[in-house]
């Protein structure tokens, strides 16, 4: 959990946030994509594989979760209705949550152009991957 306590406390700042940890055996799904489930994560241990079909095919790999990683946010980011990725625990893993409120909060707190620039990180970065 070390490696999560500076994300903690950057989220918590004059909210009451208390930490949900939740524990994934390898191979478990967390989310799909086109579920409407709005909950962030933080990856405290083990490895979560982010994924989605393009098309008819088979799922692909996006990107791989590492251990103090945040993941499940492009949704508030966005305004989405609905998840873009698949996440599916790869080793058996324990993810921190951080409730959609919150997300939400700090997206309509932040700074517009902050938030316009990192969603042009994202697409250049995502695009790159594809």
């Amino acid at each position: 959990m070390k490696a999560n306590c500076v994300c903690l406390r950057r989220l918590r700042g004059k909210d009451t946030i208390r930490p949900i940890l939740h524990r994934y055996p390898e191979t478990r799904l967390l989310f799909r994509a086109g579920d409407e489930s709005s909950d962030g994560y933080v990856l405290s241990m083990g490895e979560i594989q982010l994924s989605r079909r393009l098309g008819q095919s088979d799922a692909m790999q996006i990107h791989v979760v590492r251990e103090g990683e945040v993941f499940g946010v492009w949704k508030a980011l966005y305004q989405n209705k609905k998840r873009n990725f698949t996440a599916t625990a790869s080793k058996p893993s324990e993810v921190l949550i951080i409730p959609d409120y919150i997300l939400e909060k700090k997206v309509k707190e932040a700074d517009p152009f902050l938030i316009y620039c990192f969603k042009q990180w994202l697409n250049v970065t995502n695009s790159n991957r594809l």
